[in-house]
């Protein structure tokens, strides 16, 4: 546990991306929107029709964000627009909103001290109320900066000491070391099929776009249809210009197909992680993890319990037919006094 303790201490959080996550909160609302459409007495028909249904409703909400953040702009509140606008144009609505978090705390920082070191700047950014201080390092070359507060490697956000330096420079345009691609409108590009199918269902403006040549192509099949003449006529022209779009998307693709051999950033599923649980005992010896053996408790010995232990079996079992100390038939019975009764009196023979 302590060699994998950066995945569940807090301590250790700082410096590694995480991407904000604490616990394991998505899946549990993954696990919580999968509930509400299917359950445990659905045979395989119908678990299959309302996963399917829950699939296509959680894409449909995925189409509707993305479009709502292509084609809307948000209103500029801060005390910093062009900065604020800068980052508008990358981010999605809900990380500008933790943008606009940050960039509003910059008014309460400032830069007091700036080191020059052989390629880089260091600045020493002081909050003014506490009076804590942070070390932003700035390289001119490339134009990237770092804090020591480490926010940026942490939630992949500029922290507001980084933005203070920003405004100390005058810089205006956010930087591209501190916009994160998987927090970006376009994110969704690196999901695209390598394959040779370069539709992407998933795009609005594509569904867009679809949607008004079916619409046309529905208008002109109600008027062609009335006579034969005119459906062969139109069927004729749709089928050759449709064979001279499928051979232009053929050579379009691969041309695209050739030139994208080779190329190493695509986007694959992470490595699948453990449930919730302590898991089986560790070996201290090897380091790794073996299941307990059982071990019975009345015997000591491993590979079975009390109840099947062949041990306790043969101890309870009787060796004899007559117990210990019976009265065989036909044997006198002493008598005792304690055999002596207030009702009844015993004759004993």
């Amino acid at each position: 546990m302590y060699d994998c303790r950066t995945k569940w201490a807090t301590a250790y959080f700082r410096g590694n991306f995480f991407a904000g996550f604490r616990t394991t909160s998505r899946c549990e609302s993954l696990h919580s929107e999968l509930g509400k459409h299917v359950h445990s007495r659905y045979n395989m028909t119908d678990f299959l029709q309302h996963y399917h249904r829950c699939v296509s409703h959680m894409r449909f909400r995925e189409i509707e964000d993305e479009f709502s953040c292509l084609h809307g702009q948000p209103v500029l509140q801060s005390s910093f627009p062009s900065l604020e606008k800068s980052a508008s144009k990358y981010y999605t609505k809900r990380i500008f909103s933790l943008f606009c978090i940050v960039l509003d705390k910059v008014s309460g920082m400032t830069v007091i001290g700036c080191t020059e070191v052989l390629m880089y700047l260091i600045y020493t950014v002081r909050k003014i109320t506490s009076g804590k201080e942070w070390r932003v390092s700035y390289y001119p070359s490339t134009c990237n900066l770092k804090c020591s507060c480490l926010m940026m490697e942490s939630r992949g956000l500029p922290c507001e000491h980084i933005l203070a330096v920003l405004v100390h420079l005058n810089i205006e345009e956010l930087p591209s070391s501190l916009v994160l691609k998987r927090w970006t409108k376009f994110a969704s590009e690196g999901f695209r099929s390598h394959t040779g199918d370069s539709i992407n269902y998933l795009d609005p403006s594509f569904l867009g776009r679809w949607a008004v040549l079916v619409d046309m192509y529905v208008g002109m099949s109600e008027l062609q249809a009335d006579t034969n003449e005119n459906f062969d006529e139109t069927r004729e022209k749709v089928w050759q210009e449709f064979e001279e779009l499928k051979a232009r998307k053929v050579a379009q693709l691969g041309t695209s197909s050739s030139s994208m051999q080779g190329n190493d950033e695509i986007v694959r599923d992470p490595v699948r992680a453990s449930t919730k649980g302590r898991g089986p005992p560790l070996n201290s010896s090897r380091g790794l993890r073996v299941k307990r053996k059982t071990r019975c408790s009345y015997c000591k010995l491993t590979g079975h319990n009390k109840t099947t232990c062949s041990q306790r079996m043969r101890d309870t079992q009787p060796t004899d037919t007559t117990c210990e100390g019976s009265v065989q038939f036909g044997a006198e019975i002493p008598f005792t006094p304690s055999m002596q009764n207030d009702d009844a009196s015993f004759n004993v023979h």
